[in-house]
């Protein structure tokens, strides 16, 4: 009987020095996780990419379920024109914050430039499930329909919608011109260029338009893109400039 004691007192310190261990454990690598999350958010704040990248990539290998860690590498790769990978990191943020509309529009975006444009639509429209009123949804898949699909009807639907949304957007008056252009029976759509997205026919007079609305903050062009929206900190404001490439700022 004392034999039997013995041998349970003995099994419960064993199972406490475990138990004592594994939460060191965890709460050893909580501390390493929120130290290189510290230095990459930091250095992303500061622009120093590169090394935010390293330091997102070793919380994300503690820790697999950090948003942000997730998020901000996609942004990087997107940045490097890493489009798959950027697809990849952006869509496991998109899984742990499926509500979340920066991160559902810029993986659309990539989905785009990774020449995946259907997929793209497809988170599009699960972004106006959750925003009915993102109104630069339908200005970017109106570009994907005119510019990678040469879908004339569907283009002038999405657009149509966009201005209904933003009537006072500062280059209505070209995207105007633009549905004028489509409505003609004679125009011939320019689709296809190299993989990337642009529309030649409208946005074309170089005018500055630096205009922000529910977080969304568009660029400067010559020559048009598909606009951007992030709002998420630490960072500033990061925006779409030449195809679907995104310029961290």
């Amino acid at each position: 009987m004392q034999a039997v004691a013995l041998r349970t007192i003995f099994v419960l310190i064993a199972l406490l020095l475990i138990c004592t261990i594994f939460t060191a454990f965890i709460t050893a690598a909580e501390s390493t996780r929120d130290k290189y999350m510290q230095k990459a958010d930091n250095y992303f704040a500061r622009g120093k990419f590169e090394l935010a990248e390293v330091y997102y990539r070793k919380v994300i290998e503690i820790d697999a379920e950090v948003f942000t860690a997730y998020y901000n590498v996609g942004r990087i790769e997107y940045k490097n024109n890493d489009f798959k990978g950027a697809v990849a990191h952006l869509g496991k943020a998109a899984d742990l914050e499926p509500e979340n509309t920066n991160v559902v529009f810029v993986l659309a975006n990539a989905l785009a430039d990774s020449g995946e444009p259907e997929l793209a639509l497809k988170a599009y429209s699960r972004l106006r499930e959750i925003n009915s009123n993102h109104a630069f949804s339908y200005l970017n898949e109106g570009i994907i329909y005119y510019r990678l699909l040469c879908n004339r009807s569907n283009t002038i639907r999405a657009w149509e919608h966009f201005l209904k949304l933003y009537p006072d957007y500062v280059q209505a008056p070209e995207i105007t011109i633009a549905l004028g252009h489509l409505r003609d029976p004679n125009f011939k759509i320019p689709c296809g260029s190299n993989g990337q997205i642009a529309v030649p026919i409208f946005l074309n007079n170089g005018q500055s338009a630096d205009i922000q609305s529910d977080g969304i903050q568009t660029p400067s062009w010559d020559i048009p893109a598909v606009i951007g929206e992030d709002s998420a900190a630490p960072t500033d404001d990061m925006k779409i400039e030449e195809g679907l490439k995104l310029d961290i700022e």
